[in-house]
């Protein structure tokens, strides 16, 4: 890979039943018909409709406007269609030309590079010419679903590339050259919802799309006419994302808080975690199992019915509630689910998934045959879709949680706009007035899904509501945390309160909201529950001491972050150029929170890093396996693991994948993460984050100034550097956080000439192993997908929801977190995948 530009890109076309061959004269008639071979045709970068501003994809990234899995995987597409996009111009670039203006940071070099070759060409590892994307994916140079989406966007954008001649070609006669074929060409066409390959997210909607959706999505700049794809101001919520005006229509919001919104004097999270509107977004939570009390042992539907304590009918009812509320849930851990996801957990049994996934459909909609639509659950009752005494039972439990959920709108509607919208009648609503369709396993009584809930008890340690069943003798003494009556919680969710910071700013918050929040932990909140259920602490008292809980969690959040080993401040933030002067009075003001800024992608990457590669996963059991159990069980050569553990101790953090949990060096070994024959190496990799003490002065030094003053090999202090560039940016030991390039540049923790040498497509310095091919690779070659912590594996395909990477041939691809749970503040574990 040369790095220059490819050749004019234009566009052959045919009339759909012939080849049309490829010839001077073809490419000259088409000539000024054509569009130019620089002008862009693919997403070019985001409108914003808040500023009403237009942004490049990488500047947005670095703003936290972009998620970045996003604007990695819009970039890679804009190096697969023929270059990357100058904003300003309109203009195509090749990756190396961007690199050298500052288009795209260097972290994304090895990536985007490896994208560029879906138009340049790839290399033929059997020898021959070079390869066309298409043929690259079949002789698995590139992942399968990686180079799926990227010959996606070469036909939304004007045909497939052909690398050897330098033209776009139309997909018929793509089939004529060996460009593509019959069967890709159509299941092209055929991406969509529900598709095996993850497509492209809408960051408006949280909808995985086809290319060619996204980019009919866009909107055009007027001086350029380059495709913008918009940014609205969004909440998420349990199908995805809805946008301001929708909850707008649908009564959610009324035109105040909307106002505010948009000028900016109210914040998308604190609305958002308003009850009255919390409600609508996710729901309120449907009865999650059943508890056996007084011994306190939670149990899911599933298990009690197989140990007895639950009728298998009442089970599988319960099971079918969850399921249409979209809370299907792990009552262990309070993770929640997907009807396939808890299958393959284990948390229901194979012979329910076909009925649970009828009832799942509920929150997703329901195929309508007549139409080739999705219908809300009411609608597809009525067109007989759905059994009636099925629906009414969904419906029923919908209206308990939340209320009825709208498929299309991904939200739960309230009443007046629920019968609005034809989401319900006024008769079915008198019916469902009356409905008993649940058991309570308790008395045998048939209750309506609300009574059932108002019968259960809360868990202090999840929040979560369940079902008590008593199995112990009468005056037992119960064990464990104690659980929350109803009635009780009737009287907390009644009564409010006002903090003067944090979230709930001057906004009546009831006690139940304050308790259950983030900033309570579960030690005080049991023991406040407790104080208060034994009358030592009233309603009032009870109410003082959680506002001077959340003030002072406000106080602590605004005023410090946390880095890589010890707090940073905000005032260093705005030296180091990560946060801007706005921002940073926000925080003085208290605007915003440390919190809050520190969830952005642009300052998270420089405080915590965008994930190193974590371990092995095992293609056919989906085993994640640490680096150090990996080599211990023969799947990694002893130089490998050893340089793949260097990297992580010198990028922040040793990972056991397996846990969910990152350490330190000495905190590895005591975990037993490490071994002992590793530690003294990983003590000295991990000076890169820490800081190496210079011997002249005694002063603390980075990673660069120490191969400087020749305290570390140069070639090893090159792989933890591009190590580093490759996982968020260099790190600033003294402030215990990374930084970007240009500061790094000012503190003396890089140069120019490292940097070229980094920057240039050509250069040969690389100093990781790969598994699978037995090559050497740069560590951003090993990488996947940024914001993600990679687990290295042995090659096999990246998961359905996140968009894989085909840099090198050993492919990393991320393990989920549990829904609710994270590796610190990142959503996942990228690995890499056995063979």
């Amino acid at each position: 890979m040369n790095g220059h530009a490819s050749p004019p890109l234009d566009l052959l076309v045919t009339d759909g039943t012939r080849p049309t061959a490829v010839s001077k004269t073809v490419k000259a008639a088409l000539g000024a018909g054509a569009p130019s071979a620089t002008q862009a045709r693919s997403i070019a970068g985001v409108w914003v409709e808040a500023s009403g501003q237009a942004q490049g994809l990488y500047a947005a990234m670095k703003q936290g406007l972009l998620p970045s899995g996003l604007g990695l995987a819009l970039l890679e597409a804009q190096a697969a269609t023929g270059g990357l996009v100058d904003p300003t111009q309109g203009q195509l670039l090749p990756v190396s030309e961007a690199l050298q203006q500052g288009l795209v940071g260097l972290e994304l070099k090895e990536k985007l590079l490896a994208a560029e070759r879906a138009a340049t060409g790839y290399p033929d590892p059997y020898g021959g010419e070079k390869l066309s994307l298409f043929q690259a994916i079949g002789k698995e140079v590139v992942d399968r679903a990686l180079g799926w989406n990227w010959l996606e966007a070469q036909l939304a954008t004007g045909g497939l590339v052909d690398p050897i001649c330098g033209v776009r070609v139309a997909p018929e006669l793509a089939c004529q050259q060996g460009l593509l074929d019959q069967e890709t060409w159509h299941g092209l066409l055929e991406l969509g919802r529900g598709s095996s390959v993850p497509g492209f997210l809408d960051p408006n909607t949280l909808e995985q799309l086809p290319y060619r959706e996204l980019l009919g999505r866009c909107v055009q700049a007027p001086s350029t006419g380059l495709a913008l794809l918009p940014l609205r101001i969004t909440f998420r919520t349990l199908g995805g994302a809805v946008s301001l005006a929708e909850l707008l229509e649908v009564g959610v919001l009324d035109e105040e808080t909307a106002q505010g919104l948009q000028e900016g004097r109210l914040a998308v999270p604190d609305v958002g975690a308003r009850a009255e509107v919390q409600r609508y977004l996710q729901g309120t939570g449907s009865v999650a199992g059943v508890v056996l009390l007084p011994a306190g042992h939670k149990k899911n539907f599933f298990q009690a019915a197989a140990e007895h304590l639950l009728p298998t009918g009442a089970m599988l009812l319960l099971l079918e509630a969850q399921a249409a509320t979209c809370t299907l849930v792990d009552p262990a851990t309070g993770r929640q689910l997907l009807v396939d996801e808890a299958v393959r957990a284990g948390l229901v049994g194979p012979e329910l998934h076909r009925q649970l996934q009828v009832a799942e459909q509920a929150v997703m909609g329901y195929h309508d045959p007549f139409s080739g639509t999705r219908v809300p659950l009411f609608q597809a009752m009525k067109k007989e879709l759905v059994d009636r005494p099925l629906a009414l039972r969904l419906l029923d439990a919908q209206l308990a949680t939340g209320g009825l959920v709208c498929p299309a709108r991904r939200l739960r509607l309230p009443m007046e706009a629920a019968l609005r919208l034809g989401c319900l009648d006024k008769e079915t609503q008198q019916h469902l007035s009356r409905a008993a369709s649940f058991l309570d396993p308790g008395t045998h009584e048939s209750l309506s899904y609300g009574q059932l809930l108002a019968r259960c008890v809360t868990d202090l340690e999840t929040g979560l509501a369940f079902l008590p069943i008593s199995v112990g003798s009468p005056g037992e003494e119960p064990r464990g945390l104690p659980f929350i009556e109803h009635s009780t919680r009737q009287i907390l969710s009644a009564a409010t309160a006002t903090v003067s910071a944090g979230r709930f700013q001057g906004q009546p918050a009831s006690l139940w909201e304050l308790l259950f929040s983030e900033v309570v932990p579960v030690e005080q909140r049991v023991t406040l529950t407790q104080q208060h259920m034994d009358g030592a602490l009233s309603v009032e008292e009870l109410a003082a001491a959680l506002r001077a809980t959340h003030e002072q969690a406000a106080a602590t959040a605004r005023t410090t972050f946390a880095g890589l080993r010890v707090p940073v401040t905000p005032g260093e933030l705005l030296r180091a150029e990560i946060i801007g002067q706005d921002v940073y009075e926000q925080l003085e003001r208290g605007q915003t929170t440390a919190q809050d800024v520190a969830r952005l992608d642009s300052v998270q990457r420089y405080l915590q890093g965008t994930g190193c590669i974590a371990g092995l996963l095992l293609p056919g059991s989906q085993e994640p396996l640490s680096i150090h159990e990996a080599y211990r069980k023969g799947l990694l050569r002893p130089g490998t693991a050893l340089i793949l553990l260097e990297a992580q101790a010198a990028t922040g953090f040793i990972v056991d994948p397996k846990e969910n949990k990152r350490y330190s060096v000495e905190e590895a070994l005591r975990a037993g993460v490490i071994g002992p024959e590793v530690f003294a190496k990983l003590l000295s990799a991990e000076r890169a984050v820490t800081g190496y003490t210079d011997p002249y002065t005694g002063q603390q030094i980075s990673l660069f100034q120490a191969m400087k003053k020749d305290l570390i090999v140069r070639e090893h202090g090159i792989r933890l550097l591009e190590a580093q560039i490759a996982t968020g940016g260099i790190i600033d030991p003294v402030h215990s956080h990374r930084v970007p390039v240009d500061v790094a540049y000012q503190r003396g923790y890089f140069d120019e000439a490292l940097n070229l040498i980094l920057a240039d497509p050509s250069d040969d310095t690389k100093g990781f192993f790969d598994p699978n091919t037995h090559e050497n690779l740069t560590d951003m070659c090993s990488l996947s997908e940024e914001g993600r912590t990679l687990l290295c594996g042995l090659t096999s395909d990246p998961r359905g929801a996140t968009p894989g990477y085909a840099g090198c041939p050993s492919t990393c691809s991320t393990l989920a977190s549990p829904r609710g749970g994270s590796l610190g503040t990142m959503p996942g574990f990228p690995m890499c995948l056995t063979e």
